[in-house]
């Protein structure tokens, strides 16, 4: 027939011999790529691809297997090695049984060193027993000689050089109070001239002990000074000379001319001159101001007429004040 395959076919006579030619078939892997055709009959695989495949696999566990094997493939003989190890094991039981029967070294005399060093009496004990001892001779004064004339003379000496460090103590403080002392007395004196207050200054005498005088402590926030007074002097000598020449004009016609003539003016003299009348008193009271002394001024200014004195009291009552001022710090100094 036209559709049958009329291909020789080498067919091995029985299925023994097929069996031993190429093994037994493998089960055929079916193709999913392509959808088979109902009634088609499936196709045959190649058994090279297999047998390749087993090759490969071979390959690589000898490779393996003489990378891991020392010395490479195929393994020698370890018939040496063995031996070493066994060797190896003989030394180590024998070092163990001689461990094992040694004997324990004898630790009795050092235990005992160790003992006495632990219950022998400390070297700070002792001294401390000492000091205690002697503490107890001073107190019940069973000192022998030698010893209680040492602590004498300590005793003595300690004494002498305390009675001089209060001596030095004693200096010192009065020095320092000394110095305090001048400096504030210095500060008033230039306060007086100046005029200005000298309140720190008294504070600083009190607190080194000083009595401060009424008069300063009166006027502490100030004293009029000798330049101000100078200033003032000439208004209040014309009042005062006017108050004087009032009260008492002359005895003649010409005395009274004069006096009048003076007291319309002010006319007065300006140098220092001889005789009784105001204006000789006043001439001599600013001469004496000029040089600062203001106490020979007020000695010049009591002879003037009562009138006259009057005429003046705010300005001799401010020289006054500083006058009695200058003499307490004066007392004060000398001490």
């Amino acid at each position: 027939m036209a559709d049958e395959d009329t291909r020789p076919e080498n067919k091995p006579e029985n299925k023994a011999e097929a069996e031993v030619a190429i093994g037994p078939k493998p089960e055929p892997i079916p193709d999913l790529s392509t959808p088979a055709e109902p009634g088609a009959a499936p196709p045959q695989r190649s058994v090279f691809l297999p047998l390749l495949l087993g090759g490969v696999v071979a390959a690589a566990l000898g490779f393996g297997a003489a990378q891991f094997v020392p010395d490479g493939w195929p393994i020698r003989d370890t018939s040496a090695l063995e031996a070493e190890i066994a060797r190896q094991a003989q030394e180590i039981t024998a070092l163990r049984d001689r461990v094992a029967s040694a004997a324990a070294p004898d630790l009795s005399g050092v235990e005992g060193r160790i003992a006495a060093l632990e219950n022998a009496p400390s070297p700070v004990d002792e001294l401390r027993a000492q000091i205690d001892q002697l503490r107890g001779q001073m107190t019940s004064g069973a000192l022998a000689p030698d010893m209680q004339a040492i602590v004498d003379q300590t005793r003595e000496q300690l004494d002498q050089a305390r009675t001089e460090a209060q001596s030095i103590q004693q200096q010192a403080e009065a020095t320092a109070r000394a110095a305090t002392v001048s400096a504030s007395l210095t500060r008033i004196a230039a306060a007086l001239d100046s005029g200005t207050p000298f309140t720190t200054a008294l504070d600083s005498l009190r607190e080194a002990g000083v009595e401060v005088p009424p008069i300063l402590a009166d006027n502490a926030e100030g004293l009029p000074s000798i330049l101000k007074l100078q200033q003032d002097f000439p208004e209040a000598a014309r009042a005062g000379l006017e108050a004087s020449l009032a009260a008492d004009m002359g005895a003649t016609w010409a005395d009274r001319v004069g006096s009048f003539l003076r007291s319309q003016t002010g006319a007065r003299s300006l140098t220092p001159r001889e005789g009784n009348d105001p204006d000789a008193i006043l001439s001599r009271a600013e001469a004496a101001l000029a040089n600062a002394d203001v106490a020979g001024a007020l000695d010049q200014l009591r002879a003037l007429p009562l009138e006259g004195q009057g005429a003046m009291t705010d300005w001799r009552s401010e020289a006054e004040r500083r006058v009695e001022a200058e003499s307490a710090l004066s007392s004060l100094e000398a001490r």
